[in-house]
């Protein structure tokens, strides 16, 4: 029984595969792969940017990559991303689903989030309170952080990355949640920054078999441990800034 589950599940992989190939047209070039598999192990997932730019002298300033039958199109120029991005902006507007890490802060990510209804709500809403036209009510914090950052790497220059991460953190906890301005130790800049490296983590490219291949979501809860860590995750995440949002006076 276990190998008849085994083959189904491979021919299973087989048809999405051969269907995502033929839906796909022409392409931008791109590094050569292995079949089926792609370009999945020639991703670092840890310096992925490096690959990156190593690819943009070999193919041009557009990538393309195959992860498991996930197509995938690396922009390697800030010209070629205003004129996509900018200019063209609502073609490309949605994102490829990521559905760990949408399990995982319950789809309420809005830089992650696809192009749905609730998405252009939640912009509109960050736009009247983070846009150009108010940004000018968060000088004097940003003043007061340059100052701190600049008084922590005069006083202790070889922590100067986790002072530019403090900086971050602080900066942004003071705007959003009207917090003080926190030191280098403070509990809250270690969460900030832990959660923003599982970010980067989690959406690594072929970091989860899951986002790969999306049908995998429909395996039950005790065969698919990534499940059960979002649902932890969530829990820890929810805690975390419900708290500083219930702080807010």
């Amino acid at each position: 029984m276990h190998w008849e589950n085994l083959a189904l599940a491979l021919l299973l992989f087989c048809v999405f595969y051969y269907f995502r190939r033929t839906r796909i047209g022409r392409c931008p070039p791109g590094p050569r792969g292995l079949p089926i598999l792609g370009n999945l192990f020639q991703l670092d997932n840890a310096n992925s940017w490096r690959t990156f730019a190593k690819w943009k002298d070999s193919y041009g300033p557009i990538v393309y990559l195959n992860i498991a039958g996930q197509p995938m199109v690396i922009l390697n120029s800030k010209k070629v991303a205003e004129d996509l991005f900018d200019r063209r902006g609502s073609n490309y507007i949605d994102r490829h689903r990521l559905i760990v890490l949408e399990k995982s802060t319950g789809d309420s990510n809005m830089a992650f989030m696809g192009s749905t209804e609730r998405w252009h709500q939640m912009r509109r809403a960050s736009e009247h309170a983070l846009g150009a036209k108010i940004s000018s009510n968060y000088h004097h914090t940003q003043t007061s952080e340059s100052i701190l950052l600049a008084h922590g790497i005069m006083n202790q220059p070889h922590t100067w990355l986790s002072q530019i991460e403090r900086t971050s953190s602080s900066t942004s906890l003071s705007i959003v949640y009207d917090l003080p301005p926190l030191d280098l130790n403070d509990p809250t800049v270690k969460f900030m920054n832990d959660f923003i490296d599982w970010i980067d983590k989690t959406a690594a490219p072929g970091n989860y078999v899951v986002d790969v291949l999306p049908f995998l979501e429909c395996l039950p809860r005790w065969m698919a441990k990534w499940k059960r860590d979002a649902e932890e995750n969530y829990k820890i995440f929810t805690s975390k800034f419900e708290d500083m949002f219930l702080r807010i006076k």
